[in-house]
This record gives structure tokens, C-alpha cells and sequence, in this order.
């Protein structure tokens, strides 16, 4: 099963490294021409058109040209970049880096120039797309699709996260309480991070286990509030029937006072099973439950 899921974990990394270096590897390049002013001061009859040429994918792009429809009368009166140049109908720009756009703002003397008059984009390695609208220019593929596994990611990431965190509470409430685990007390975290526990040492426990009575089969405990109140304790066997209440029990401790009580044994105490019991622990608003303590017969 370990080597099945190393295969289908190898598998999913090898589909999203494909994937990865096909999407920068692809070219992406488009131009769309967004913006028409049909009155302008510098012409009586024509009319100025933007046309912007974006690099969107993780190439420089070299040679990059545009091919306009021929029977328009065109003029370059601005641009963003001093290597866009206009040659007749062709507008061309040398080179365009990864990300990069070049805006170029023309005067039509004979009608107006939108997306359809734009003929053919391309450059020396592509073939451009053109576009309708800005919003129509897609973003470059491989960031989208890293930011796609990263969201993904992210759940798993959380949820191991908190698991760590989890994991590293209870190793360090392990260490820290590391004789009371010894003495048989698991379940512990809840117990170190309460109010209660301030009242003790890290070697102390409001529980103590003092013996057996075999005769009796009974384990016998001492209960110590070292708080300034009522701490109420109930004890459940884990092995307890419904309906059985000979191991239940629940009593209140009065402040800075101890108490002996017993717990009875299912069976006798020679027996090789483990005997398990759930303690309660009320002190104020607070609420600590199923600390448990587990017998082991020698």
C-alpha cells in the first residue's frame, strides 16, 4: 500500500511538471485595439485608434508585427516604446518581453480601425491572437495554473498544519507532564493548558493512585484540591455497561482538603486486561473531561 500511494503521488507530480513546462513553454501573444476617438483636433475628418500588443507568455517575443487592413489611410502619432514603428500598414516592434505591452496610437484619415481591421499578428517563433476587448486578453497560463495548485494546496496545507500543531501540543504536554504520564494518566492535554493545573506542579496531579485491595478488588486513590474551590471529580469506568453504576462515581473535594475513595475492578485484580477509568474534572466555569488512567496488572 506505501509503494501504491509513492506511485500515485510520483504520477500526480509528473502530470503537474508536464504541465508546468508545456504552459511556459507556450506562446502568448495578442493585440486588441480597445479604444476609439472619433472627434480629434489634429484631423477634420479621421479619427485615433489605440492598438496595444501584449506578451503574456514566459518567452521574449522577436519580430513581432501586425498586419492592418491595407485600405486604411494610417498614422503613428505616439507610442510607448521608441522601437514601434509603423510601415504602411504593418505596425512592428523588434522585441517584446515576457509581460510586456506595446501601445501604439494612430490616426485613421478614412475610417475608423477596430478588431476587425487588425488582419494578423505573429512574431518570429507564434502566431498571435486577436482579441475583441481588454478583458478578453488572458492571463498567462502558467501563473494560473500554479495559482490553481496553490489554492488547492491550500486545505491539505491547513488541515496538516493543524495536525502539526496538534502533534506538537501533545509532545510537548508529554514532556512536560512526562512523570505523570509515567504513572499511568493519559489524555493530559486539556488537564495542562486549564486553570486547574496552575494549582500544581508539573509532577503533581489532583489524582493520586495508592493502591489495591485485592480482598475487595478495589483500587484505591487520594484526591487533593490545592485550589481555594469546590473541585467536583467523576470517575466512569470505560468498560462500564450502560446501566451498571457499581464503577461510576462522583463527589465534591472541599478547598485545600484530600479524600480517599475507591474504584471497583470488573473481575479480580489478577486478571491480564487492562482496567481503564475516565476522570471529570469540575472546577468553576471550567471543564475538563475523559483524563484517563489506566491499571496494568503486574
Amino acid at each position: 500500500m506505501e509503494n501504491f500511494d509513492k506511485l500515485i503521488i510520483g504520477f500526480i507530480l509528473f502530470i503537474i511538471t508536464s504541465v508546468l513546462t508545456y504552459l511556459f513553454k507556450m506562446r502568448q501573444i495578442y493585440a486588441v485595439s480597445p479604444k476609439l476617438f472619433r472627434v480629434t483636433p489634429v484631423s477634420k475628418d479621421g479619427s485615433l485608434c489605440e492598438v496595444i500588443i501584449f506578451n503574456k507568455g514566459n518567452q521574449t517575443e522577436e519580430e513581432v508585427r501586425i498586419d492592418i487592413d491595407p485600405e486604411l489611410n494610417l498614422e503613428l502619432l505616439a507610442s510607448n516604446s521608441s522601437d514601434l514603428i509603423l510601415d504602411k500598414s504593418t505596425l512592428s516592434i523588434g522585441r517584446l518581453h515576457k509581460g510586456e505591452e506595446a501601445s501604439a496610437l494612430l490616426l485613421v484619415e478614412n475610417g475608423i480601425l477596430d478588431h476587425t481591421k487588425l488582419i494578423k499578428l505573429t512574431s518570429k517563433n507564434a502566431t498571435g491572437k486577436i482579441v475583441k476587448k481588454l478583458e478578453e486578453v488572458p492571463p498567462n497560463y502558467a501563473k494560473l495554473f500554479l495559482g490553481f495548485i496553490l489554492f488547492l494546496s491550500i486545505i491539505p496545507t491547513m488541515i496538516y498544519g493543524v495536525k502539526g500543531y496538534e502533534a506538537y501540543q501533545k509532545y510537548k504536554v508529554a514532556i512536560e507532564l512526562k512523570q505523570i504520564y509515567d504513572l499511568g494518566w493519559t489524555g493530559l492535554s486539556r488537564y495542562y493548558h486549564s486553570d486547574l493545573s496552575k494549582s500544581y506542579s508539573k509532577q503533581e496531579f489532583p489524582i493520586h493512585f495508592s493502591g489495591i485491595d485485592k480482598k475487595e478488588s478495589e483500587l484505591l486513590f487520594e484526591a487533593y484540591n490545592k485550589t481555594a474551590m469546590p473541585l467536583k471529580i467523576t470517575i466512569d469506568g470505560k468498560f462500564r455497561k450502560k446501566d451498571d453504576y457499581r464503577y461510576f462515581k462522583s463527589f465534591s473535594i472541599p478547598p485545600m482538603s484530600k479524600e480517599k475513595f475507591s474504584m471497583s475492578v470488573p473481575g479480580t485484580l489478577y486478571e491480564k486486561s487492562n482496567f481503564e477509568y475516565s476522570f471529570h474534572f469540575t472546577f468553576g466555569d471550567e471543564y475538563i473531561y475523559d483524563v484517563v488512567y489506566v491499571y496494568s496488572p503486574q
